[in-house]
């Protein structure tokens, strides 16, 4: 179970500064539990390279890493609802990352976020 969702949607090419931003913040802040969920269609040898060390070096947290295309956006959004509903007493962040432009995808989360009366984070890139 997390307790912050760092959701990142876009091109591959502000992953890494942003990933390691974020990584920062879950530490000195001493939270455990990590999911990090990306949206984007960029090819998988491009990510892994993006996030492997910080993932490996911070494997402690208990990190979940969700990699899914656009097309596959509202499957991994029903299960992100799922995640989000049984989980949210125990949520203590949500921040949103997406890149102008992707901003259809990241207005579908919020929508669900204010329904279930979650407040979150929106950062454009």
């Amino acid at each position: 179970m997390s307790n912050r969702y760092l959701i990142y949607i876009g091109p591959a090419k502000m992953l890494k500064p942003v990933s390691e931003k974020y990584y920062k913040e879950v530490i000195t802040s001493g939270s455990k539990n990590l999911t990090f969920l990306i949206v984007t269609n960029t090819p998988l040898r491009r990510i892994i390279p993006q996030i492997r060390d910080i993932v490996l070096n911070n494997i402690a947290l208990g990190i979940t890493v969700y990699i899914v295309s656009y097309g596959e956006f509202n499957q991994m959004l029903n299960h992100l609802k799922e995640c989000i509903y049984n989980n949210v007493d125990e949520i203590t962040s949500i921040d949103i990352y997406v890149i102008r432009g992707y901003k259809e995808y990241s207005d579908r989360i919020k929508s669900f976020l204010k329904d279930l009366n979650i407040s979150y984070k929106e950062v454009v890139l």
